[in-house]
């Protein structure tokens, strides 16, 4: 791990090692969502313990935001909870298909461009998955426990726009709709949704 922050001559030579994992076999996803988990809630607690420095007379204050990892082939489905590197729809860059020949996965070369994984396709997708009715998925109560959870939520500085209650989703920005999408849907829906349909929905975020 090395500090975005540090001068760029500097940077790599103040590296910190937060851990290593020696296994028998290549990590699954529980085992990744455990190791990053852990990260996850170490990050969060040095967070709410402020880490205050004094610089030129100033007090500065550390945040600590990870902000990319360098993981290979094998791992990197595993961090975005995806289908695996050989299986079907698993480009984390486009939305080829792919084809199962002799044995082993293939991607042919096309003519025509793939459609690229984006922001917009992202935003696009989870659009399309709330553009049913809820009232077709979950019942009064459910809507109603969906709407308590998204108003109790307590956002960090770095997000500006509070959630909007369900019900109003059609006026949501794209904003909301990120946040939505990486934040607040699996938290809302856990316990309500049901576990297989919320395990399929979180391969998409």
């Amino acid at each position: 791990m090395c500090i975005n922050k540090l001068p760029f001559k500097d940077r790599f030579k103040k590296l910190i090692l937060p851990a290593m994992c020696i296994t028998m076999k290549e990590p699954n996803s529980d085992f990744m969502n455990l190791y990053m988990k852990s990260f996850v809630n170490q990050i969060t607690k040095i967070n709410e313990n402020d880490i205050i420095i004094a610089y030129e007379g100033k007090d500065i204050k550390i945040i600590l935001l990870p902000l990319c990892s360098s993981v290979d082939s094998v791992a990197r489905p595993l961090l975005q909870n995806r289908i695996q590197f050989n299986g079907y729809d698993d480009c984390s860059w486009c939305y080829v298909h792919g084809k199962y020949i002799n044995g082993s996965m293939r991607y042919s070369i096309t003519e025509n461009e793939r459609n690229i994984r984006s922001h917009v396709s992202h935003l696009n997708n989870v659009q399309e998955v709330l553009s049913v009715n809820p009232s077709k998925c979950f019942n009064k109560s459910d809507r109603k426990n969906i709407d308590n959870r998204l108003i109790l939520i307590k956002l960090p500085n770095e997000i500006h726009r509070l959630p909007g209650i369900l019900q109003d989703k059609n006026k949501w920005k794209g904003t909301e709709w990120r946040s939505w999408l990486l934040y607040y849907s699996f938290p809302c829906l856990k316990g309500i949704l049901n576990a297989h349909l919320l395990e399929l929905y979180m391969l998409l975020i």
